[in-house]
């Protein structure tokens, strides 16, 4: 054992001392570092000296800091720790940070230590054969590697990795790799369906992120990714046993930790004792393979092989050892390792193990399946034995995996295990393993196809994107698609996907296990199980209950098909049932067990596919016919989204009566206006389209359909609450069908004639351009012509229109990817002539992102961001110039020049882009502070001001002057802006609580005192001294817009004070501003529509307010929240005739259209 010096700064470099001490120590060296004087670059010189004096071995670490200059010396205890190796003549192994490596800017010198840090380096280099590094990981491994050559060169002793040679790994080396070198794939590629295929595992497996934990509720897969996307639990129904609160906790508890990679999970020292939780397929026992071919150098993973270079890799695999144990084969783990050397030529003995790891060899030993113990005593059993282990080999490093389904956590989580719950594959890591499948298995020229299949397929379909994020499933999916295009049958794709699962649902085998003499259920007896099972759950309850059925109906459901199709008695009919559902308790892939007696699909998918399948095989056996199918399906549950997919699956399925079922769906239900019923028989009607693998066939109607899709972008003219439904409903449907469509020039057409769509402002009496439902409109248009070249020719031609419709001839080509010289030269045009602002910078973005290589394209942009007179093209130019042409010697001039531009816009953009683009250029701190303090322009001040609390928060002065201007910048936006910033990035300052409250109540300008009692009320709720701050600016502010704040936090964040509801009342009718009134009235109407008050106080303000803008959101909120109200349709009638103000006549008007689809002549002005 060599004495190993560490030397390098400490704040800087810590997570790299971590794992260079790690190596060290697995290498069998004892490191000497600056942590075991004091945890800081302040140590103690004498005693740093003397430790390199008693060394073997110097390591110097040197990044962008120089480090620490004790008094009375010129040169830091870094630089004085290597004069002093090399004044011992001890031996140095040197490692600089890569001139490449991403490092944070904190951690990197200026000024005088960076010279005298440049000059050392430069040294450095010239004297040793450096090693370069980039990350605490490639650093270990470089380590590592050099210090075995320096052990070599120096005949040092035997280091526990050469022990380990000892064991004979040569033998074990190569009986693991011919068990775990290649993946499985028999059970996913049944002989009938699929060639052989042979594949490493190392060349397909992508690492995934762990969260720590395990979550605290069994729910189903997609119910965790809607709670993850903030999802409202309370708008959800639940089954019985499941709360709201319970999701809530669940979520708080599960995503307050970040993800991290599940290899650097496991490389963390600090993880000694780790579970390993996921859903079945999520690659648990993959991964565990390939961590022991890692360990045992078969891999070419450096991170594991280099932090593990001298452990002993073993894994027990829990199924056969419980089964060897059953048959008094094994009782101990150290039996298990014996067996296998007898058996599979492990050359490990269980007295080798043994000794070798009382004797302080170190080992990672895996216990891979632990779900897969059934009988609760065994589990219990193995689970104390797996404890026994760590406490008779305490080095050992252990790993244990199991479903998360069903796991109980008491006994490993009391000896102190820690949990970890393998995420779903996210994008970039499907792509990864696309990447790398396909290279594996097709011919090179085919693999571009064949990703873009699965792509696609992913893209259109958010249901086998869902699947696609389980390894097992994306596995299935990319074998599927070597022969075949995935989402224009996708009930065939989800057919396979099933089958392969059923197909290891071995229902038989366990009934033996159990003593049920049974042995006939098949896989279509499975499947037809599933779909009994699906169509129930389907049919139940709305919402989140529908996900699950209760394990009382469950076995009903199994004991009644076990009755009908196989004829046994009601008795053995239970006990199948009852043996069936304790099977699915433990170990099925699609039907599991989620809490309390509750059982669901692991993906919805399933539940989907299956329930379909159910109802078209009742088709097929003549319980329906065409006419039954589109009365009790289509026509009972088009307005429900939970049965689209099911009903579009169905129509996929039975496509010889997709024209009668889309033809059922245009005909259920024709709006005349949109209301509060929208038009979803359309949108499953445009589903089913997609799902045809040829809608030529139904050509007539989809004709009619597309006419139908199109009448509604018509009456959006009319009645425009429909945007929004066009927008997230019509267009994602249609963009299933895309260029698929019969008949789909008819949309060219109807362009080419339409014009530009406008909104009413009912406040101003004034018609403006509706951006957003313009390009609503041209997304739908792209989505069925994406390749046409008739749209192209007719956008061309409506955009040299002179009237607002070139704008959608802009929106349609801005959305086309093209090199054409003629483009070019249009958009040119364009950036400078269009009447449009959002035209003109759109425009200019289009050249700099389209013709990003071209020759001219620089130079264009380079002269708009300097000298273009037009301000929204100067502006784009200068972010454009930043963000593509950032590293042009030309370009941090212009930027800097801009900051200083006539124009507002220009400077603040400019502002931004230097603050995010140049942050570490020495200049740039002094023109955001310049910004910040003297600019003319509120919006520049405010955006200088948060790029210097965002970009520069830990500088030690960034604080200091938010802080001032906070508290005495003569400028009331400066002061606003550094209250926010100060509130949400200084939350913790012992001052910063003090000045957010002496703003809300003392500041000058009633933005600022607005600003701050926002801040309080959201960032210091519970604060003792916030709910009388808030009530007391509510009340006596004489500012409205202040009141009016207040009223909108004191509602919403203190609802159940006593005193709140009589504020926002008095509010509402007695506060001599209409805005504050306003407010009140809204947070009346949302926050306590029962209370008795309530709804005669909305009735009072719609008739009797003095402001026509209060008597207006009055109408408003009580045609909305009390439609049913016998009162309310007259008052509303009234408003819309006699009302004295045309704004609050004409929301009448709209609110009656909407609710009752009433038309009332407007009173006009004489």
């Amino acid at each position: 054992m060599a004495r190993v010096f560490v030397s390098s700064t400490f704040k800087d470099l810590e997570e790299c001392r971590r794992s260079v001490s790690l190596i060290l120590r697995q290498m069998g060296h004892e490191d000497v570092a600056m942590e075991y004087f004091v945890a800081e670059d302040k140590r103690p010189l004498d005693k740093c000296l003397e430790a390199v004096a008693s060394s073997d071995l110097y390591i110097g670490i040197f990044a962008l800091r120089y480090g620490y200059k004790p008094p009375r010396y010129k040169k830091s205890i870094t630089e004085l720790e290597y004069r002093k190796a090399i004044e011992c003549g001890i031996d140095c192994l040197i490692f600089l940070l890569h001139e490449d490596a991403s490092w944070p800017v904190k951690f990197v010198d200026k000024g005088t230590d960076s010279v005298k840090l440049e000059s050392l380096r430069k040294e450095l280099s010239k004297k040793y054969n450096i090693g370069s590094f980039k990350s605490h990981n490639e650093l270990a491994s470089k380590v590592g590697t050099a210090v075995h050559n320096w052990e070599k060169e120096n005949g040092k002793p035997i280091s526990e990795s050469e022990r380990i040679k000892e064991l004979d790994l040569t033998q074990y080396r190569e009986a693991v790799s011919k068990r775990y070198y290649n993946i499985d794939l028999d059970a996913l590629t049944p002989s009938k369906k699929e060639d052989y295929l042979k594949i490493k595992l190392s060349s397909v497996f992508v690492e995934q992120n762990v969260r720590e934990n395990p979550p605290p509720v069994e729910l189903p897969k997609e119910i965790w990714t809607k709670m993850h996307e903030e999802w409202d639990p309370e708008k959800e129904c639940f089954p019985e046993g499941l709360t709201a609160e319970d999701l809530k906790r669940a979520k708080e508890s599960y995503y307050s930790k970040d993800s991290k990679a599940v290899l650097d999970v496991i490389s963390d020292e600090s993880n000694k004792h780790i579970v390993i939780l996921g859903d079945p397929g999520a690659g648990k026992s993959t991964l565990t393979k390939y961590i022991i071919l890692s360990v045992l150098q078969i891999n070419n993973d450096e991170k594991l092989a280099s932090l593990f270079n001298s452990y002993l890799p073993l894994r027990v695999e829990l199924r056969e050892f419980a089964g060897l144990c059953a048959e008094k084969e094994c009782r101990t783990f150290l039996d298990y390792f014996q067996h296998l050397s007898e058996t599979e030529g492990y050359s490990l003995t269980k007295e080798e193990v043994d000794n070798y790891l009382k004797n302080n060899g170190k080992a990672i030993v895996i216990f891979d399946g632990l779900d897969e113990i059934f009988d609760p005593k065994e589990w219990e059993r193995i689970n104390r034995m797996i404890v026994g282990f760590t406490l008779d080999y305490p080095k050992v490093r252990v790993i244990v995996t199991s479903r998360i389904i069903g796991y109980k956590r008491k006994i490993l989580d009391d000896a102190g295990f820690a949990h970890f719950t393998l995420q779903d594959f996210e994008k970039e890591q499907i792509e990864t393993f696309l990447d790398r499948w396909y290279p594996c298995v097709i011919d090179e020229t085919e693999i571009k196809s064949r990703k873009s299949r699965i792509l696609r397929a992913l893209k259109d379909s958010p249901s086998i994107r869902q699947l696609a994020g389980n390894p097992l499933l994306l596995t299935i999916l990319a074998i599927i698609g070597k022969h075949q295009e995935l989402p224009r049958e996708r009930w065939k794709l989800y057919d396979h996907a099933a089958s392969v699962l059923v197909e290891n649902w071995e229902v038989n085998k366990h009934l033996k296990r159990s003593s049920v003499k049974m042995d006939f259920i098949g896989e279509d007896d499975k499947k037809e199980l599933l779909m009994r099972i699906a169509f129930k759950m389907q049919s139940g309850p709305d919402g989140l209950a529908g996900n699950f059925i209760h394990r009382k109906t469950l076995q009903q459901e199994i004991e009644a098909y076990i009755q009908n199709r196989y004829q046994k008695d009601p008795s053995d009919s239970k006990v199948i049932a009852e043996s069936i559902i304790d099977q699915l308790r433990r170990v099925n892939f699609i039907l599991c067990l989620y809490g309390a007696d509750f059982y669901g699909f692991v993906h919805r998918t399933f539940l989907e596919y299956f329930c379909a399948m159910d109802i078209v095989q009742k088709f097929g056996n003549h319980k329906l016919n065409i006419e039954t199918l589109k009365l009790n399906y289509y026509e009972k549950y088009w307005e429900d989204p939970t049965w689209h997919e099911v009903l579009s699956l169905v129509c996929g399925m039975k496509e010889n009566f997709a024209d009668e079922i889309i033809k059922c769906l245009m005909q259920v239900y024709d709006p005349q206006y949109f209301g509060n019923r929208p038009p979803l028989n359309i949108v499953l009607a445009i589903k089913c389209l997609s799902e045809l693998r040829n809608p030529n066939a139904i050509g007539e109607t989809a004709k009619k359909l597309l006419e139908k899709v199109l009448r509604l972008f018509e009456m959006v003219r009319w009645t425009q609450d429909i945007n929004q439904f066009l927008a997230e409903e019509v267009v994602p449907a249609a963009k299933l069908v895309g260029d698929r469509w019969p008949h789909k020039d008819l949309v060219i057409d109807q362009f080419s004639q339409s014009q530009v769509y406008m909104r009413y402002d009912y406040f101003y009496s004034s018609r403006d351009i509706d951006l957003y439902l313009n390009n609503t409109w041209t997304q739908f248009i792209i989505g069925l012509n994406s390749k046409s070249k008739k749209l192209n020719e007719e956008a061309l031609r409506k955009i040299n229109n002179k009237d607002y419709s070139s704008l959608l001839g802009f929106l349609i080509l801005v959305k086309y990817e093209s090199k054409d010289k003629n483009l070019f030269s249009l958009f040119l045009d364009l950036s400078t002539k269009s009447r449009f602002d959002i035209v003109r910078a759109v425009a200019a973005k289009k050249l700099a992102r389209d013709w990003h290589d071209d020759p001219e394209t620089l130079k264009i942009i380079k002269q708009w961001a300097k000298t273009c007179e037009d301000n929204e093209v100067r502006s784009s130019a200068v972010q454009e110039l930043a963000r593509s042409w950032h590293d042009d010697p030309e370009t941090l001039k212009i930027i800097i020049q801009s900051t200083a531009d006539e124009d507002s816009n220009v400077r603040r953009s400019a502002v931004q882009e230097l603050a995010r683009g140049w942050h570490d250029d020495p200049e740039t701190l002094k023109f955001i502070k310049q910004r910040a303090t003297t600019d003319e322009d509120n919006d520049v001040r405010m955006s200088a001001v948060q790029e210097l609390a965002r970009g520069w928060h830990d500088d030690p002065e960034t604080l200091k002057f938010i802080k001032q201007r906070a508290t005495t910048d003569d400028r009331w936006d400066a002061r606003m802006s550094a209250v926010q910033e100060l509130a949400r990035g200084w939350h913790d300052d012992p001052e910063t609580l003090n000045i957010i409250k002496q703003r809300a109540t003392t500041d000058e300008n009633e933005y600022v005192r607005m600003s701050a009692v926002q801040e309080l009320a959201r960032g210091w709720h519970d604060d003792p001294e916030t709910l009388n701050i808030i009530k007391q600016r509510a009340t006596t502010d004489e500012s409205y817009n202040v009141r009016r704040s207040a009223v909108q936090e004191l509602a919403r964040g203190w609802h159940d004070d006593p005193e709140t509801l009589n504020i926002i009342k008095q509010r509402a009718t007695t506060d001599e501003n209409e805005y504050v009134r306003m407010s009140a009235v809204q947070e009346l109407a949302r926050g306590w529509h029962d209370d008795p008050e309530t709804l005669n106080i909305i009735k009072q303000r719609a008739t009797t307010d003095d402001r026509w803008d209060a008597r207006m959101s009055a109408v408003q909120e009580l045609a909305r929240g009390w439609h049913d109200d016998p009162e309310t349709l007259n008052i509303i009638k009234q408003r819309a005739t006699t009302d004295e103000n045309e704004y609050v006549r004409r929301s009448a008007v709209q609110e009656l259209k909407k609710w009752w689809g009433e038309e009332v002549e407007e009173k006009t002005e004489e």
